[in-house]
Formats: structure tokens, sequence, C-alpha cells
């Protein structure tokens, strides 16, 4: 893990549609664990293999979105689903020859939605 590495604003970063800015493998680990805590959930990863100085969008570290299906689960369990298939991206990102970094868009828990005015 970055000793730089700002979880609160990779947290905040990754509510927006810009997403968070782009993450080590370890630093997507942690904010997988900081949202878990926080009852959101990792939506989308962008996976970019790092060669000869450019940023290679790279579809087979990328998930986009929770599986089909899965909206029948709770919110935990969908939750747990995304944060196994994160594990295993990282395992795989950790295997790879070329460093991998990942962009990331969060998805809160849908009583914790956040509202741009107060409820009546």
């Amino acid at each position: 893990m970055s000793q730089m590495f700002d979880i609160d604003l990779a947290y905040d970063r990754g509510h927006t549609a810009k997403g968070t800015m782009l993450l080590t493998i370890d630093e997507l680990i942690e904010l997988t664990r900081f949202s878990k805590l926080k009852r959101t959930m990792i939506h989308t990863v962008e996976g970019y293999v790092l060669e000869g100085g450019y940023e290679v969008a790279t579809p087979g570290f990328s998930l986009y979105g929770p599986d089909e299906g899965s909206e029948k689960l709770s919110w935990t369990e969908q939750v747990d689903r995304m944060e196994s298939h994160v594990r295993s991206l990282t395992d795989d990102a950790r295997a790879h020859p070329l460093p991998v970094m990942f962009q990331v868009w969060l998805d809160e828990a849908p009583d914790q939605v956040r509202r741009s005015r107060p409820r009546p």
C-alpha cells in the first residue's frame, strides 16, 4: 500500500462520474474493505496495464457492475460477491508481469443513497 494513499479521497471520487484516480492492487483491496464498512460496493473496475509509459485499458482486469441476477440477492450478498470478484481480479493482476492499475466506481446501499435535498 502506498504511504501517500488517501482512502477518503479515493472513496469520495469513487462516487463521481469520473471515478477514482488510478489505484494500485493494494489500494484497490483497501478501498474494497473500506467501502464495505460504509455499506458501499465496488460497482465498476477498469483495469490498466502500464506498458511503455502508457496506460493500456485491459478488459481482462475489469469488472462492469454486479453479476446478472445479483439484484435478487440481499445488499450484503451482492457486496460479498463483488468483493470475491475483486479478490480474484487482484490475484490475477499480481501474477501479471507488468504493473496493473485500477480506476473504480462505487455504489451505495439503497438505504444509504445520498440525497440532494432532505426528505419531507
